[in-house]
């Protein structure tokens, strides 16, 4: 039976993800939005002609970019083989999701937790799509796996990568240092001098990059205070926030005026948004927030998310005592805390934490299974209520729409 599990589950992560590929309207629709700027970007970078995306330069963090050009160098400019190309790519995201599960569990679980990842819509789909969060899902397995085997200079530099691919790993590399120093600060200063040196050499490396462009320091993005705006702005309207938000003078660059100049704009008038708002409202936002991140229709109900849902949080609760040992599982969580208290955590994001809800998931469906007649009643219970709403369909979400602000 062992021997089969593997090419089983292969088959079922290529043919959910290829599916989804060839078969799907996201998949073959042509980029929009995000995606059109990271094709963009990519293509310029693969015809040599550097990092932009209509005249702006420094937009969105190199990574993922960068990796994009990689594959359309190898894949001849072609959306679907690059897409194919992702596709592999989150196979091995479960391989080492696989290995990181054994480590901290058991092979029982670990195989749970792949199964889960291979049917989770929030992972699935995101081959399809031309963003980031297929290095970024990569990335972040891969470092949390070279941490744990304690491979400390290859883990700097993974983590300095997943940063650059999504600016909020920043928080993972903070997590990771302040437990190296609790943990011990003379048995760990290599591993944080390690992180932090490589860290600063590809900071280094992208602030000259962005100075010799702009002539001015900039460590980060054009877009961040954009993207902090009109990410709050949404969240303060739902809370009753009755300001005038014209989003597209902010995304819009107008003529004679430079990338900078729109950066700053930017910054003032996310400060005078959050200015504007009461202490209730900003206590108020990251449960909404939230509410976002867990809300099950996208717009169709998401089973496969709702089927695990409070096994993964149970799961985390149960693990607490053992925090020492889990401690870089619990550190992604910190990255997705970030994520609530600062922007808003649409359920897209979801997809590159799947791994990790995964592995809290199955250990707490196993350890529930195990117990007792009662308990497994209660786990499929809850698998065909989410059944019935799955059918229910519109109806349950307006009733669930209706709780929300």
């Amino acid at each position: 039976m062992t021997r089969w599990r593997w090419p089983a589950l292969i088959v079922l992560l290529l043919g959910s993800r290829l599916g989804y590929v060839l078969l799907s309207a996201e998949g073959r629709n042509p980029p929009v939005a995000d995606a059109e700027t990271y094709v963009a970007m990519a293509s310029n970078i693969a015809r040599g002609d550097g990092m932009h995306f209509e005249g702006s330069y420094s937009l969105r963090p190199p990574g993922y970019p960068v990796f994009l050009a990689g594959v359309f160098k190898l894949t001849g400019h072609s959306l679907i083989r690059a897409q194919i190309v992702q596709v592999f790519l989150a196979l091995a995201t479960a391989f080492l999701v696989f290995k990181i599960a054994s480590f901290y569990f058991d092979e029982r679980i670990a195989w749970m937790t792949c199964l889960i990842y291979a049917i989770s819509y929030d992972a699935f789909i995101i081959p399809a799509t031309f963003l980031s969060e297929n290095l970024y899902a990569f990335m972040l397995v891969l470092s949390i796996y070279l941490l744990m085997k304690d491979r400390y200079i290859l883990a700097a530099v993974s983590l300095s990568i997943t940063c650059f691919t999504r600016q909020e790993a920043f928080l993972l590399i903070l997590f990771v240092v302040l437990m190296h120093a609790l943990r011990g600060l003379r048995e760990n200063l290599k591993r944080i001098a390690a992180i932090l040196a490589v860290f600063f050499v590809l900071e280094s490396a992208w602030a000259y990059r962005n100075w010799t462009i702009h002539h001015k320091v900039l460590l980060g993005t054009t877009l961040s205070e954009i993207h902090l705006f009109l990410s709050n702005a949404y969240i303060f309207q739902r809370l009753g926030y009755e300001g005038d938000i014209d989003h597209s003078k902010l995304l819009r660059q107008e003529k004679g005026v430079t990338e900078l100049q729109m950066m700053e704009k930017g910054r003032k008038v996310c400060a005078d948004l959050f200015e504007r708002q009461p202490l209730h409202r900003l206590l108020l936002a990251p449960f909404l927030k939230l509410g976002f991140f867990l809300y099950p229709f996208l717009p169709g109900y998401d089973l496969t998310f709702m089927l695990i849902f409070p096994f993964w949080l149970l799961g985390l609760y149960l693990g607490r005592h053992d925090w020492r040992k889990y401690y870089l599982l619990y550190g992604v969580f910190s990255v997705v805390l970030g994520l609530l208290l600062v922007f808003h955590a649409q359920p897209r994001y979801r997809g590159p934490y799947c791994p990790f809800m995964a592995i809290f998931a199955a250990a707490c469906l196993s350890d529930l299974w195990t117990k007792s007649l009662k308990h497994r009643a209660s786990i499929v219970g809850w698998a065909l209520v989410n059944v019935v709403i799955g059918i229910a369909g519109e109806h349950a979400r307006s009733a669930v729409r209706s709780l929300l602000p």
